[in-house]
């Protein structure tokens, strides 16, 4: 395989990028291997199959490509992927690997002031690997247009001249980009639209002053609105119904230990809640809170003892049946039988009590024995 018959192509590392790697590609024209001896066994053992299997080889041979001087961080993947996309379909791929092994013998004189020494290093064995792949495409068109892109190995890139003294800093400005998004021979363009494309891109992910503020009280503007509509949310949740019940919201705190309390806001009697109760019972708020009719005299009385039941203080004065007041004894301390082991605690105490005033009594009746006060 001589190495003139490979031309060079170029492809993109990343797309955008104007940096290339370089490979070697070739057209397999390696005829197929013929079966027969000569031109008269080939006539004596003519075979359909074999003619048809000659034939697909041949056809084979045609749509067949030959790459080498793959770099190991180009991967068979992505080299398909940019095959694929540029010139056609791939049938199939084959990679081979071929490692080079040779004993080299490296050797060195240094010169000194008062001798000459002759250093020799030992065998260094130095490996070589190349990559060959072969790509199968399903057309013969794909091939021809990849070698048509490629170039023979002689030729050589013209280089590129501009001159300052004729054009304007901003006019050579812009042809150099424009002239960035094209493609030097051998060099696959895979949507690269230069550096031009890299600043719009680039400009496009800041935003300026004005865009920044605009962002900034639009998003104001939604805090608010959303405020405001939870807001109206819980004000509506706290109106009273049609029955004169109103949706009571409570909060709940977590102990470390994992206990849970909870409290519930209780209305305030003589707010706008208990207005709107009596105006949805078709009572006048006003007589009702001056009068005081029996029904908020025993919700009054209600809510009093259920704070003197939980320990909470409260006014000595309650408003009785018929708006009359009277005095209410206050409870003081916590409660001595109020909890399941308090009132067995109490029932262990007597039973002791009374073992104490019966052993008791029998000392006292076996002292008076003994004085002859009585005999039984």
């Amino acid at each position: 395989m001589k190495l003139d018959t490979f031309r060079r192509l170029r492809i993109p590392a990343q797309k955008d990028s104007p940096f290339c790697w370089e490979v070697l590609v070739k057209q397999d024209s390696y005829p197929p291997y013929s079966m027969g001896g000569g031109k008269d066994a080939e006539t004596a053992s003519f075979s359909p199959e074999r003619a048809a299997a000659e034939a697909d080889a041949r056809g084979r041979t045609t749509r067949t490509v030959f790459v080498t001087s793959v770099s190991p961080l180009l991967s068979v993947a992505k080299l398909c992927r940019v095959l694929e996309d540029t010139f056609g379909e791939i049938e199939d791929v084959r990679e081979k690997i071929v490692v080079q092994k040779s004993e080299q013998e490296h050797c060195y004189r240094r010169k000194t002031q008062s001798r000459s020494r002759l250093s020799c290093a030992g065998l260094q064995p130095a490996c070589s690997a190349v990559r060959l792949l072969h790509f199968v495409f399903r057309s013969a068109l794909s091939v021809s247009a990849l070698l048509a892109a490629a170039v023979p190995l002689g030729k050589e890139d013209a280089p590129i001249s501009v001159d300052l003294g004729k054009k304007s800093l901003k006019q050579t400005r812009d042809d150099l980009l424009a002239s960035d998004g094209q493609t030097v021979d051998g060099s696959l363009l895979l949507g690269t639209r230069g550096v031009a494309a890299w600043l719009q891109e680039a400009g496009a992910l800041g935003k300026t002053p004005d865009e920044m503020q605009r962002d900034v009280d639009e998003f104001m503007a939604n805090h608010d609105l959303k405020k405001e509509i939870e807001r109206q949310r819980v004000k509506q949740q706290q109106l009273t119904d049609e029955d004169g019940f109103t949706l009571v919201v409570g909060s709940s705190a977590t102990a470390s230990d994992g206990t849970t309390f909870k409290s519930i806001r209780r209305p305030d009697i003589s707010g706008p809640s208990s207005l709107a109760a009596a105006g949805s019972r078709g009572l006048n708020p006003r007589d009702q809170m001056k009068s005081g009719t029996e029904e908020q005299g025993a919700i009054n009385l209600c809510v009093q003892q259920n704070a003197a039941a939980a320990g909470i203080g409260g006014s000595d004065d309650t408003a009785g049946p018929g708006g009359r007041r009277r005095k209410k004894k206050r409870k003081g301390g916590i409660e001595e039988d109020f909890y399941r082991f308090q009132r067995r605690e109490k029932k262990r105490k007597e039973f002791l009590d009374v073992q104490r005033a019966l052993a008791a009594d029998e000392k006292a009746v076996e002292a008076m024995e003994k004085a002859n006060k009585f005999s039984l």
